[in-house]
């Protein structure tokens, strides 16, 4: 191909080759091909060149980082210091002084990559300059995005090509299963992620509601608790609810229960049960209150409906301790005590479900105990914020992050002190932030009298006070079995103070905490217990 074709405003004394940013035609297609064949790089499906274009486009005419960001991603970008830029440039975006006539402002983008970082690892003010001044004109931008995507489409088919030799030359792997990976593979690599516009008319709306029509009551996933479940309509992607109460009302185990209810459904529900056979739904759970081994502890007793100290000592059922253990051995339910930054929060988050969702779960749930718990470092906040404001901050981040990802969010809230045992809280009574019951799609009280120490259930109201689209004020009797931590609607829970009759039996002459141990426990485990745990580890 002639370097003129490729160049119309190009001179004989300019070839292609020395100019680091060509503008390839626009409405071609041949040139991803010819135009870029020769050019020098350590890998042929990479182009450092029109990547540095593409950034500089940017930073002349700031506008255009939407459309670049809905044709590239971080991911699609070979140099990390372009990516690191990238991230930078997003950041930014819409702060007072991040633009300077049309065009992005260096100093605000050199601040934003002080502030985490990578200000030296991108090559400072210099490198930014260099991607402002050596590209004339971002009219190309289209061009260059396209360029890139096409690269790292085909980047991340080779590696699918790699993978797919080696499952290949597998005898033990069925040719079927390579197959069916295979073709997975591929597509997700040639389409290069989920694109998703960021308009959309509201035509192409209502379109897609009318091919709802009928399934809106089974979009959310389902709650345990009948009544609440149907008041809410489930868990819906882009939603945020909050269970707020008290100390001692329950919040933790409630969460807890309706993280095992989603990722382990067919332990937590008995045979029959309309959910019994719901897929698993992996969750993510981010314990500040309680450390792992004993949130696990509660799980497990919550499903056998014994005492976490049973559970401890190993004196249970032997046969139901080791079915429930072979489900929740697999289920996806992870608990994180170590990370306490609503940032990093965020971005383990972030990973979670788009690795779950890349895996093939439709749905994926997050669920953060408790919001006060949480350090607002690493987020944008104002100088010298308060405390309200730095809660109000990790408030709004969690709102952003559920519509963006498409996923709900269940955060734990205290309540000021000032609120009465035996009295519904009110919205504003949330601690420490205002800007909670805004932020909310569904906010949930739990409260009632304290019982007295001896007792084996608490009876607990919880009350809807807000729901987004839907009636407020709904108040659902609850009963909370306060050894296993179990809650049941009170019209479906025993009655009295024994172990309800749908669930699996203790061993008998164990309804209460025995004082010893088991030393049979660790014998009748399955054999091959320990090798799955270690496995998991690694």
């Amino acid at each position: 191909m002639d370097d003129l074709d490729l160049f119309p405003d190009a001179t004989p004394a300019a070839p292609a080759n020395d100019d680091p940013f060509p503008a390839p035609r626009d409405g071609a297609t041949e040139w991803v091909a010819e135009a870029w064949r020769d050019r020098p790089s350590a890998d042929a499906l990479t182009d450092p060149g029109a990547e540095m274009a593409l950034l500089g486009a940017v930073m002349l005419d700031y506008s255009l980082l939407a459309d670049a960001c809905a044709r590239v991603g971080r991911e699609d970008l070979s140099d990390p210091r372009l990516a690191t830029v990238l991230d930078a440039l997003v950041a930014i975006d819409g702060k007072p002084g991040a633009t300077d006539r049309g065009a992005v402002s260096v100093p605000a983008l050199c601040n934003e990559l002080r502030r985490v970082g990578q200000y030296h690892a991108v090559g400072g003010a210099q490198f930014l300059e260099e991607l402002t001044n050596r590209l004339p004109t971002a009219v190309h931008m289209h061009s260059y995005a396209a360029l890139i995507a096409d690269l790292a489409a085909r980047r991340r088919l080779r590696t699918a090509g790699h993978a797919l030799a080696k499952r290949a030359a597998d005898a033990h792997t069925p040719v079927d299963v390579v197959t069916d990976r295979a073709l997975r593979e591929v597509e997700h690599a040639g389409k290069g992620g989920l694109k998703v516009e960021s308009q959309v008319s509201v035509g192409a709306s209502l379109a897609r509601l009318a091919d709802r029509v009928g399934e809106v009551e089974a979009r959310g996933l389902p709650l345990p608790w009948p009544m609440i479940d149907r008041a809410i309509r489930g868990l819906r992607g882009g939603k945020t609810i909050y269970i707020a109460a008290k100390t001692s009302m329950g919040k933790s185990s409630l969460a807890r229960n309706l993280a095992t209810a989603l990722a382990a459904p067919s332990v937590y529900y008995r045979e029959g049960d309309e959910h019994f056979t719901d897929a698993p739904v992996p969750v993510l759970f981010f314990s500040l209150e309680m450390p792992t081994d004993e949130n696990a502890a509660q799980v497990m007793a919550s499903v056998l409906q014994c005492s976490g100290a049973d559970v401890e000592r190993g004196t249970v059922d032997m046969d139901a301790y080791c079915a429930a253990l072979r489900v929740l051995k697999g289920a996806l339910l992870t608990f994180d005590d170590a990370t306490d930054s609503a940032a990093q929060m965020l971005a383990l988050a972030r990973q979670f479900v788009r690795k779950h969702k890349r895996a093939g779960a439709k749905q994926a749930v997050v669920m953060v105990d408790y919001l006060q718990l949480c350090d607002p470092f690493g987020l944008q906040l104002e100088k010298n914020p308060t405390r309200e404001r730095m809660v109000a901050v990790m408030s709004r981040e969690w709102k952003r992050f559920a519509v963006r990802e498409n996923v709900p969010v269940v955060i734990l809230s205290q309540l000021n002190r000032d609120c009465a045992d035996e009295e519904c809280p009110k919205l504003n009574q949330l601690r420490e932030s205002g800007s909670v019951e805004q932020d909310a799609d569904v906010v949930m009280f739990l409260w009632g009298k304290l019982p007295d120490g001896g007792a084996l259930t608490q009876d607990i109201t919880c009350t809807l006070a807000k729901i987004r689209g839907g009636p407020r004020g709904v108040a659902v009797p609850l009963t909370f079995h306060r050894a296993s931590t179990r809650f049941y609607e009170a019209t479906t829970a025993a009655l009295d103070a024994s172990i309800p009759d749908n669930v699996r039996p203790l061993r008998p002459g164990t309804q209460r905490a025995s004082h010893d141990h088991d030393p049979r426990f660790r014998d009748t485990l399955p054999d091959d217990f320990y090798d799955a745990v270690n496995d998991d580890a690694q």
